[in-house]
Formats: C-alpha cells, sequence, structure tokens
C-alpha cells in the first residue's frame, strides 16, 4: 500500500477516536463550575444597581454569593464589584475566592475563608492608603457560615 494511504488511514482513525471522546465526556454542569473548595461549591453574583441616590455619582453594588444551592446576601456597597480571581489581587492568607469593591480610593472585600475546618463568609475594608499612611486590608467580620 502507499504511504498516503496508510497516512490517511491512521489520521481518520485518530480523528474518530478524537470524536467519541469528546462526545463521550461530558459537559460541566452549573453546580460544578466556580470556585470551589473540598466538596462545595462557589458563584458569586454581582448586580449593578446603578448611582447611590444619596451621593450622585458614586456607582453601587449588589453582591451575594451561591453554595449549595442556597444564596446568601454579602450586602450592597459603593463602587464596582469583581471577583478577585482573573484581577491584579491576590486572596489572602486562608481566603479561597473573593470579591472586591473599590470606589475612589477605598472599598469592600468579601471573602469566603477556611476556618477551623469550616468555610465562612467575612466582608473587610480596603483602603489605598498615601505617602503618609500605608494602604490597609482587613478587619474582616464574619456575616454567615456555610453549611
Amino acid at each position: 500500500m502507499n504511504i498516503k494511504i496508510w497516512v490517511g488511514l491512521i489520521v481518520l482513525l485518530l480523528t474518530m477516536v478524537g470524536a467519541v471522546w469528546l462526545i463521550k465526556t461530558p459537559a460541566p454542569s452549573p453546580e460544578n463550575t466556580g470556585p470551589t473548595s473540598g466538596k462545595m461549591v462557589f458563584a458569586w453574583n454581582i448586580k449593578e444597581l446603578g448611582e447611590n441616590p444619596a451621593a450622585p455619582d458614586v456607582p453601587r453594588t449588589s453582591v451575594s454569593i451561591t453554595s449549595g444551592g442556597k444564596t446568601y446576601a454579602v450586602g450592597e456597597f459603593e463602587g464596582s464589584c469583581a471577583e478577585i480571581d482573573g484581577t491584579s489581587w491576590a486572596l489572602v492568607e486562608g481566603e479561597k475566592t473573593g470579591v472586591i469593591c473599590w470606589w475612589a480610593g477605598g472599598g469592600s472585600e468579601a471573602g469566603v475563608f477556611e476556618e477551623n475546618g469550616k468555610m465562612v463568609l467575612k466582608v473587610g475594608i480596603l483602603e489605598e492608603g498615601s505617602a503618609e499612611i500605608p494602604g490597609f486590608r482587613g478587619n474582616f467580620q464574619t456575616i454567615a457560615t456555610f453549611e
């Protein structure tokens, strides 16, 4: 047989094997996507609310998080919010996933932390700082424990 025929048959066989593998590989389901910690899966819900009526030109954002089919309200924050993963921010020690909300040199951070074998939802403070005063990121307060 001609070498071109052999190469063609091998390419055809590999293509068929690849197609079967793609068909049999299940697509991820919604409950199996998002940041995870152990068996828990978390999905942040970020919704822009428009300007704050009490402070024109200041955007407001609503943040909640879903885990295990239950949604936990985190709060409404000044500024725009984004998940930490995929930004220039890094998670702090013990934080598994988080959201940064920032406006005009300061803001808030919501995060899921692992503490004593449990996953807890906390909110903290962000401050940009200045030449005289260092920036600040911390003072996290627990607002919920995931079951």
